[in-house]
């Protein structure tokens, strides 16, 4: 590995991925298998641990990611968001962050039970509290609620 730098893991185009610490390095790559939509199947430089620059400078260096419940919530509100390309994630934005873009963009969470008051979201700056299973189904669901109805469940 190389010097103290590190690999900072963000959530780009709907996947974990991360720039190349390497001054005036352009590379980045991915973890996991490329999605098909950017081109020939390939496993990605990126790791739980480390990060190899693949396709540009070939060096390597530790991974930061987020811990394991911030990745589930990140992975969650973007994921009810329909168009891949604006499901993106950097540090230092929050949860709270992600929920706000999502109602600023008129991207709510699912109404699972319309008829029901209260709750079925809380959040924290760095994990879902409450309602996670609501939200990973909502994700798979069309049916999403508007910005209106966020002040109900859990939204500011």
């Amino acid at each position: 590995m190389v010097g103290d730098l590190v690999a900072v893991v963000e959530f780009n185009l709907g996947r974990w991925a991360a720039p190349c610490p390497t001054p005036y390095c352009r590379g980045a790559d991915h973890y996991g298998i490329q999605p098909a939509w950017l081109g020939p199947p390939r496993i990605g430089g990126l790791s739980l641990d480390a990060f190899v620059c693949l396709l540009a400078c070939q060096r390597a260096y530790p991974a930061r990611w987020p811990d394991a419940e911030m990745r589930k919530g990140i992975e969650a509100l973007l994921g009810v968001r329909p168009d891949w390309a604006n499901r993106n994630w950097k540090p230092p934005e929050t949860l709270h962050d992600l929920l706000q873009e999502n109602a600023d963009y008129d991207i709510g969470v699912p109404v699972l039970e319309p008829e029901r008051g209260g709750r079925i979201l809380t959040i924290g700056d760095d994990r879902i509290l409450e309602g996670m299973d609501a939200l990973l189904e909502g994700a798979k669901r069309p049916e999403l609620a508007t910005p209106a109805v966020l002040n109900a469940i859990g939204g500011e």
